[in-house]
Parts: C-alpha cells; sequence; structure tokens
C-alpha cells in the first residue's frame, strides 16, 4: 500500500489548525504534527521529513516565523512549503516570495476547504523515496586530487564533516582497488572529489532515487547524463561509465 502524504502543520490558532487537520485527513493525508512556534516546526521537520509544510507566516508575537521556517527548508530539503496567512501586505509577499513557496493563501474565515486542498494537491509531490526531499549528502570524508594524497589522507584518518550537494554529484564509485572499504564522489566543480569510508552497496540507500546503480563499482546520477550507447556504457558529465552485466535493466529507468 502506498504511504500518505505526511502534512506538518505551522499555526498558532487552535481552531484553525484542526480545520485544517480535519480537511487533511478527510482526504486521506497524514497530519504528522501541529506546532505553533519556530523552534517546534524546526524539530518536527528533523524528525518527520514531511511532505509538505503548511505554515502561517506570523505565530504569536514572532511577526515572520513561518517566513524562517521557509528559509531553514530551502537550505536543506526539497520540501514545498505552503504558507497560509492573514497578512497580505507587500513587505510580506516579498518576504514571503524569496523562500519560493508553492504558494501564499490569504486565511479565510472560515476556511475554505476546496481552496485548501486543490493547493495541497497542487504542492504535495509524487515523493516515493524520502531521501528525494534531502539536498545535502552530510558524511566524514575529505576532499583531494590525485589517488596518492587521498590515500595518505585517508590512511591518517584525516577526515572532517562535510555537506556535498547532491545535485552535484554526477558519480560515486568504488575505490577499493586503491584503499579497502572506500568509495569516491565525483562532483561538477573541477576535478575534486570526496573520498568516504563506505561500501558502494550502502551508499545508494542514502541517495535519492535519481541516482542508478550501473556496475559493482558505479552509481551514476541521471541528472548528469548526456549520452546512451545501450547496453555498453552511459556517458555522464562526458565520461563513458560500463554498465555491468547485472545492471542492464538501469537502461529502462532513463
Amino acid at each position: 500500500m502506498k504511504p500518505r502524504p505526511t502534512i506538518l502543520i505551522i499555526e498558532d490558532e487552535f481552531i484553525i489548525a484542526d480545520q485544517i487537520k480535519n480537511c487533511i485527513e478527510q482526504e486521506g493525508y497524514h497530519v504528522c504534527e501541529i506546532v505553533d512556534n519556530y523552534t517546534d516546526a524546526i524539530n518536527a521537520i528533523e524528525r518527520f521529513l514531511p511532505d509538505l509544510v503548511i505554515a502561517d507566516i506570523r505565530l504569536y508575537d514572532d511577526y515572520d516565523a513561518g517566513i524562517r521556517v521557509g528559509e531553514y527548508i530551502g537550505a536543506r530539503y526539497n520540501i514545498p512549503i505552503v504558507y497560509l496567512s492573514g497578512y497580505s501586505d507587500q513587505e510580506t509577499l516579498i518576504k514571503a516570495k524569496k523562500t519560493n513557496p508553492s504558494t501564499f493563501l490569504i486565511k479565510p474565515k472560515p476556511l475554505d476547504k476546496g481552496q485548501l486542498m486543490a493547493t495541497i494537491q497542487m504542492a504535495v509531490p509524487q515523493v516515493n523515496n524520502p531521501f528525494d526531499k534531502l539536498l545535502y549528502l552530510n558524511f566524514k570524508s575529505r576532499k583531494f586530487i590525485s589517488s596518492e594524497e587521498s590515500r595518505e589522507k585517508i590512511q591518517n584518518n584525516d577526515l572532517i564533516q562535510y555537506r556535498i550537494k547532491l545535485q552535484d554529484i554526477y558519480l560515486i564509485e568504488s575505490f577499493n582497488h586503491v584503499i579497502k572499504n572506500t568509495i569516491v564522489i565525483r562532483i561538477l566543480n573541477g576535478n575534486i572529489s570526496y573520498l568516504i569510508r563506505e561500501e558502494i552497496e550502502n551508499i545508494i540507500q542514502y541517495l535519492p532515487s535519481y541516482f542508478l546503480r550501473v556496475h559493482k563499482s558505479y552509481i551514476i546520477s541521471k541528472l548528469h547524463i548526456n549520452g546512451i550507447n545501450a547496453p555498453n556504457y552511459l556517458v555522464v558529465n562526458n565520461r563513458e561509465i560500463p554498465v555491468g552485466q547485472k545492471f542492464k535493466d538501469c537502461f529502462e529507468a532513463i
């Protein structure tokens, strides 16, 4: 059974929040939590990774709390946000627009269920893989350019925490032939790569669905495919990547 989309409600008016919750649940969505302040909102986002956030902009005396939530989401996650507010002044609209919300609804009283549900249906993404919501990969790793440099640094356990933007990754490859139990993450920015102590079999579970395992030693990003020579290889960021015999069905997913 396909899981119900999860929605977080950020609203400080209990009656409005309860109305939204009832509307949403009647239509088959799941409300993971209702919160009424910035701190609890951030904690709920980290805990639940909802499919959609509905946020009032003004929470009690915190006039732009909802917009700050939108900024937090935009910097870290691919989660849509819908602003629901009783304030529509030009300054508020300009601030809200900068966070790229799905839409901005003026809070009607009573709540307009039809308008609310139409907005939700348009905003909720068709996400099957929860990691599609992530924008970054966080791992202890090491930047390097040459293999010799990488061998020296990782053997010295000289690793630090990096946040790697997923859309910048075009290739992940096993590095076991150089250093056991390691992989290399190749990014678009020049010759810089990241070396991580992990098996390629394990890293795939942390990746969005646009990453494909195409070989026992390679995972590629579909975002950066610029050539196909089925059934032999793919061209990813202008580099030919062989497709292994056990992974020929990857062409069907492209």
